[in-house]
């Protein structure tokens, strides 16, 4: 059964649960929805800079493996794979 919400707004309805965890974010002195500043490493990888640095490498030549783009600019698999099909 839909609820009156649903029916007004379809699809675009907030989930229960969504609505539950903002009214008690919000009892809780939350502000804002936006998620807070975390501490932890931030993420160097896919800078600018190491975008173009693998963007020449792989000019230089088209046929390196992601293997050896990790072992030439000491980033993961993981980081070269997503600058290359995200980024490049």
């Amino acid at each position: 059964m839909l609820s009156a919400l649903q029916q007004v707004y379809g699809d675009r309805t907030l989930k229960e649960s969504a609505v539950y965890d903002w009214f008690s974010w919000f009892k809780n002195g939350q502000e804002k929805l936006e998620d807070d500043q975390r501490s932890g490493r931030p993420s160097t990888c896919r800078t600018a800079e190491m975008t173009e640095k693998v963007r020449k490498l792989i000019q230089c030549n088209r046929r390196m493996t992601i293997v050896e783009l990790e072992q030439e600019v000491g980033i993961s698999h993981g980081s070269i794979h997503a600058i290359l099909s995200d980024d490049l």
